[in-house]
């Protein structure tokens, strides 16, 4: 009994130590004297032996202690990630403040789909948009929304409202603000207007 509890001991007082040497970044075999990679070796050893005490301890239905680990990070959002890797979003020329009026969910008003989200000079494409001809997005120095498309640039004025504000483009296209997904677009189920319904009833009074 004193030898199994010396052996838990020691492998409690080694945990720490064990998880840092794990991680701790270490040359290459080729970077090492004989006398340090023979060291290196013994030292990893004594990680893999303790590594299948600690393993032995847990089958016998003992908790051995275990290193502190750092505090777990929140997953970044998804919405960050497409703007970090560029899926399916164009990262705009110009500073937050030159794209924050444009900021939004946009739909286009004769499709009555969601065209794209405009967030902290980004830009990102709806799914069901082919944004493969896509090129640069821009805000001029007049204020207007300069989009390139198929080598043609389309540029977008900003309309302010009591509904949301809407952009008209120079090729006749307007898009009003909306809900983030269709889901949200649905009726409330209480008989009032819901989302879509007003969403509608907006693009109706857009286009007459």
């Amino acid at each position: 009994l004193v030898k199994c509890h010396e052996v838990r001991t020691h492998l409690d007082s080694a945990a720490q130590a064990d998880y840092d040497v794990s991680l701790a970044p270490g040359p290459g075999p080729e970077g090492l004297t004989p006398r340090a990679l023979e060291d290196r070796a013994r030292s990893l050893r004594g990680v893999a032996a303790r590594l299948l005490g600690r393993a032995a301890l847990r089958a016998q239905g003992l908790r051995p202690h275990s290193a502190q680990l750092p505090p777990v990070q929140p997953l970044p959002q998804l919405r960050i990630l497409e703007a970090e890797t560029g899926l399916r979003t164009h990262l705009s020329k110009g500073s937050p403040s030159e794209w924050a009026p444009f900021e939004g969910h946009w739909w286009h008003v004769r499709q009555q789909r969601r065209v794209c989200e405009i967030r902290a000079s980004a830009l990102t494409w709806s799914a069901y948009f082919d944004d493969s001809a896509m090129g640069p997005t821009r805000v001029s120095e007049q204020g207007e929304l300069l989009m390139d498309l198929a080598g043609q640039t389309y540029m977008g004025t900003l309309e302010e409202n009591e509904e949301g504000g809407r952009l008209v483009w120079s090729d006749g296209d307007c898009w009003i603000r909306g809900p983030e997904s269709e889901e949200e677009a649905e009726e409330d189920g209480h008989g009032d207007p819901g989302p879509k319904e007003e969403f509608e009833q907006r693009a109706r009074y857009v286009e007459g």
